[in-house]
């Protein structure tokens, strides 16, 4: 079944997708009315030159499908009818159906579990820390560096363990990418290394890592300092 089949644009879609900005603009300017926002975004979709370009980081499920044009139109005539259902309401039904659909997201974003990648050339490894971990996250598994900018344009894990000795790409390598992105300046990056020396500590630490974990992996030591480090994100 392709993206065009299973993605609804409902209201509830439109708000999570995070280059929309629709609650941070609505917080940042009370003066800007939800449907307004809708009505200028509408305009954009339509009128900008580039606005397949603009518009294919608005959400990863929909991304993949704007060098469709078909389904670019679909996404332009639902933000155009959001704000028609909204501006056909009363000022109190549309606060009341925005304020339920935002506080659904919330309760649904507050209790999903936190996401972290593994990033290890020994499929082994990588299997050894999803039993480890995945009873108390959501935890996503990459063989080769090179995969995490395409991972990440996707995903936003909120900690990273990283292999610190990979062919290709080290997890050193992988450091400079990471902090490349905005939303990943501070997210927490473990390194996972045979050699737990002062000189390899100090080094991590000297690339952004907040921590770092010998191999054999001590399973109980591991989730303790996930704990102590890994902070929720938001995602929307």
């Amino acid at each position: 079944m392709d993206n065009e089949q299973i993605i609804t644009y409902d209201l509830r879609t439109l708000l999570k997708m995070n280059d929309l900005d629709i609650r941070k603009t609505a917080a940042d300017n009370s003066l800007l009315t939800t449907y307004d926002y809708f009505e200028l975004l509408m305009n954009f979709a339509k009128n900008a030159p580039d606005a397949v370009k603009a518009l294919s980081a608005v959400d990863a499920r929909v991304s993949a499908m704007f060098g469709n044009t078909v389904a670019l139109e679909k996404l332009r005539e639902r933000i155009k009818t959001t704000a028609d259902e909204l501006k056909a309401k009363d000022d109190e039904s549309s606060m009341t159906l925005l304020q339920d659909t935002l506080n659904e997201l919330d309760e649904e974003e507050e209790n999903r579990k936190l996401r972290i990648l593994c990033v290890d050339d020994s499929a082994f490894m990588l299997q050894t820390l999803t039993t480890i971990l995945s009873d108390l996250y959501e935890v996503f598994s990459l063989a080769k560096g090179a995969l995490i900018e395409k991972f990440l344009a996707n995903t936003t894990p909120e900690l990273f363990i990283l292999d610190y000795n990979m062919p290709e790409m080290t997890g050193f390598d992988i450091v400079p990418v990471i902090r490349s992105l905005k939303e990943h300046k501070n997210t927490p990056i473990i390194f996972l290394t045979a050699m737990g020396t002062p000189h390899h500590v100090k080094s991590a630490v000297s690339l952004g890592a907040c921590d770092f974990a010998v191999k054999p992996l001590n399973a109980e030591l591991l989730r303790e300092k996930i704990e102590k480090h890994i902070v929720r994100k938001k995602s929307f």
